[in-house]
């Protein structure tokens, strides 16, 4: 099973406008 991984480029493990998210995919 793929698992999308959402990585953000700060430490907040959530959606903020200051957060920019970037989709990754992992095996």
């Amino acid at each position: 099973v793929m698992v999308q991984r959402v990585t953000y480029r700060r430490r907040l493990s959530y959606n903020t406008k200051s957060n920019k998210v970037r989709k990754v995919k992992t095996p």
